[in-house]
């Protein structure tokens, strides 16, 4: 039985979550709450499988409550945001801050979209079983309290409010990172990365670390509910040192720039670097699709290219990467040990197609050594 927490102060959308979650065999509903402190409270007391989060709620909003959960007792979060398209970067900032996934908000059944956002949602938290909450955290270097030996859990970096000016990157401690030798003075072309469910917070979390002089191009592929992928990259931009961008046909990928894929078309990365978007199709798995990108990329760039598969549900990218792999490429994959789900990088790890696994502060530090000897 999945047991879950719902927190959202709308008493339609109450009733609207209420009735998706009883009409599902195995999901139990363990309380409903309208605003953040609550949430936090009825956590504490009732230790759900998962917790629904509304963005904008009284008295403490999601984002809050988030963090307090996650600081508390790491318990799998999704977020539920009616903000679709919009710029406002706090549903992002929870993302930071613990919670592994994004749902658009379902409204009344009558509703142009209701019946794909309902089996979206139900598809979501039945996958997000198999994710640990603690996952997300498990690779962050220990807190002086942890080696005073205090029983508090291990959180990630506190979200910074957003601002117009992005932070300095921290210089992240020294790992070793140990690649065969052929391997060992690569410089890459080109970077890319691509991940699903739990990968967009070690996306900002590796992209904050890289100077802002970083001279190799990165394009991303990620999966995110449709709408909310504008956002995504407005908070990015808002959190890295680099310039980050929605891509548009033709543009080139180039130094100090990175460039995500939008949440409805298939990127593709041709010769000298330039962008391609296909629409996707209904019969396409996943918009983006990420085997697509790397097999591009493998096309493109052949052994001078360099591939990251991160955390998310499913295999998609694992053929693509076994291509850039086939290349020559330089291929790694995000570890379970640091996945919040790891099944894309299994499923890579699996087919052949990765060099080394490695958790997200060793590919920061290896991006690192690759950007001082380009």
């Amino acid at each position: 039985m999945i047991r879950v927490l719902i927190a959202e102060d709308s008493p339609a959308i109450q009733r609207v979550l209420i009735s998706i979650f009883n009409e599902e065999k195995g999901i139990e509903i363990v309380g409903v709450v309208g605003n953040g402190k609550d949430a936090v409270e009825l956590c504490r007391k009732t230790r759900p499988d998962l917790v629904t989060m509304d963005i904008y709620m009284p008295e403490m909003d999601g984002l809050e409550a988030t963090r307090r959960i996650m600081e508390e007792h790491p318990t799998r979060v999704v977020i539920i945001s009616s903000m679709v398209r919009s710029r406002d970067l706090r549903t992002f900032e929870a993302i930071r801050s613990g919670a592994v996934e994004i749902v658009e908000k379902p409204h009344g059944v009558l509703t142009g979209n209701y019946g794909q956002v309902r089996d979206a949602l139900v598809k979501i938290i039945r996958q997000l079983m198999a994710a640990k909450p603690q996952n997300r955290f498990s690779w962050v270097s220990p807190k002086p309290w942890e080696a005073e030996g205090l029983d508090l859990p291990e959180i990630s970096v506190t979200a910074a409010t957003p601002s117009s000016a992005p932070p300095e990157p921290v210089d992240p401690p020294p790992c070793e990172t140990v690649l065969p030798p052929d391997f060992e003075s690569f410089i890459p072309r080109i970077i890319s990365i691509g991940g699903s469910t739990g990968a967009p917070a070690v996306i900002c979390d590796i992209l904050s670390s890289l100077p802002g002089t970083f001279s190799i191009p990165i394009v991303i592929a990620q999966h995110i509910a449709v709408g909310f992928m504008k956002g995504m990259v407005d908070w990015l931009d808002s959190s890295v040192p680099l310039t980050v961008k929605l891509a548009q046909e033709g543009d080139i990928a180039k130094p100090g720039t990175i460039i995500v894929s939008p949440d409805n078309a298939n990127l593709e990365i041709r010769s000298r670097g330039v962008i391609h978007l296909r629409e996707g199709q209904e019969t396409d798995l996943y918009t983006p699709s990420i085997d697509i990108f790397f097999q591009s990329v493998a096309d493109a760039f052949g052994d001078t290219g360099m591939g990251i598969i991160l955390s998310g549900m499913g295999r998609d990218g694992a053929l693509g990467l076994q291509k850039m792999r086939q290349a020559g490429a330089l291929t790694i994959a995000q570890n379970e040990e640091s996945s919040v789900i790891y099944g894309m990088p299994k499923e890579a790890t699996a087919a052949g197609a990765v060099l080394q696994e490695m958790d997200p502060k060793e590919m920061i530090s290896l991006l690192n050594q690759i950007h001082d000897r380009a």
